[in-house]
């Protein structure tokens, strides 16, 4: 027995379905830019992150960022302290709430770029496993 398909309808359908996809990929790009004087730190071990953000001179009180839960990510704006924004990552063990040092980058006054920071690795050897990289 043979079936007769409607192909209006299978090209409705394949539209809709196409039309979906279209407003899903533009609704979470893959790589989306992160604004000047914003970094991103998106978490992919087996811990939580933050960031904090002092005056590189010391001068000025530091600032913390929310802890950012594996698998997610969070933008934060990057103080603009005169001389540049010391950026200091620190990762949670996954097992406590002790805290181990990742990383720190010197962010420029007025630096003219955002920047993404993807954090992976594990608690590994007292957090030796951890990393964050920069990403384009």
């Amino acid at each position: 027995m043979t079936r007769k398909v409607n192909k209006r309808a299978v090209v409705a359908a394949i539209s809709s379905i196409a039309a979906v996809a279209g407003m899903v990929a533009t609704a979470t790009p893959a790589s989306a830019s992160i604004a000047a004087g914003r970094v991103q730190l998106c978490v992919q071990g087996n811990y939580s992150a933050h960031m904090d953000f002092e005056a590189k001179d010391g001068g000025a009180t530091g600032l913390r960022g929310h802890l950012v839960s594996p698998g997610n990510c969070e933008t934060y704006y990057v103080p603009d302290f005169p001389g540049g924004t010391v950026i200091s990552t620190y990762g949670r063990y996954n097992t406590s709430n002790n805290e181990f040092h990742i990383t720190n980058l010197l962010y420029p006054t007025h630096m003219s770029v955002g920047l993404k920071f993807l954090c992976g690795g594990t608690t590994a050897n007292a957090g030796s496993g951890a990393y964050c990289n920069i990403v384009t």
